[in-house]
């Protein structure tokens, strides 16, 4: 089985030397995915998703999705972001227990304008196939509308998106975002080569103490079977000098079948 262990080895230890400089830098702290921050935030996040699926899946309380985030500012302008999926899937009686790590992110925002940030990023291959991997499916249900890629069986993957955004005085916050991702299958992967198309918008409120986010996004797969994956999402999370809690929820639509809903929280950790 393909398997870059020396190359996974050294990704977990350049992320978590990102997360404790990110960590150690006093800024503002954020969550990983778009529900959870807006540009250009900084911190160290960690994301746990709890999938409702729509079967009687009998999956123990532990079988979830859990995101690792960090953002570290390089200048005013410039932020270096990561990202480490982890996914693990068990049920109750047994019948299978797996765990994978999804394939990690690493890029970066920056601000060309006020009202204009680009993202520019790439995934490294570590999925396994979600096909035969019952962790990297749950991992796939769990966000396949913004982070698809992911999960994609040993694909490496290429993002650029631009954000424009506006921010009112009184704490509105508008968002549009798109853009798209190529993504490439290495060694013995199953996929093919595909180019997603990302998009979405959001609406919130940023207050010295409460944000709100809410809106949809998703991704489209532009080969011949032309396949979406979207959700509504909206979250709600609290500062508390240098921690913040962070509650979402998720509902899809489109091609991803049997999942109801995706629970979760995040906390974000800074100085």
């Amino acid at each position: 089985m393909y398997r870059p262990k020396k190359v996974q080895t050294l990704t977990i230890a350049a992320f978590t030397f990102l997360v404790l400089a990110a960590t150690l830098y006093p800024t503002r702290l954020d969550g990983q995915a778009i529900w959870l921050r807006t540009p250009l935030d900084r911190g160290t996040t960690i994301e746990f998703n709890k999938v409702a699926f729509s079967g009687d899946e009998q999956l123990t309380s532990f079988s979830m999705a859990y995101y690792f985030g960090t953002y570290v500012p390089i200048r005013r302008d410039l932020v270096l972001v990561g990202d480490l999926p982890v996914a693990s899937a068990k049920t109750q009686g047994g019948a299978f227990s797996n765990q994978t790590l999804g394939n990690a992110y690493v890029g970066v925002e920056w601000q060309h304008t006020d009202a204009l940030v680009w993202e520019f990023g790439a995934r490294l291959p570590f999925s396994d196939n979600p096909a035969v991997n019952q962790a990297a499916a749950l991992g796939l249900a769990s966000d396949a509308a913004d982070r698809l890629e992911a999960w994609a069986d040993r694909a490496v993957s290429f993002q650029l998106a631009p954000n424009l955004i506006h921010r009112s005085r009184d704490g509105l916050f508008l968002r549009l975002r798109g853009g798209p991702s190529l993504f490439l299958p290495t060694g013995r992967a199953t996929g093919d080569t595909e180019v997603i198309v990302a998009y979405g918008g959001q609406v919130g409120f940023e207050g010295d103490l409460i944000h709100l986010l809410g809106g949809v996004s998703g991704r489209v797969i532009t080969g011949s079977g032309g396949e979406t994956f979207n959700h509504v999402a909206g979250s709600i999370g609290f500062d508390f000098n240098g921690l913040r809690p962070i509650a979402f929820v998720r509902v899809p639509f489109g091609d991803l079948e049997g999942v109801n809903a995706v629970y979760g929280i995040a906390l974000s950790f800074g100085s």
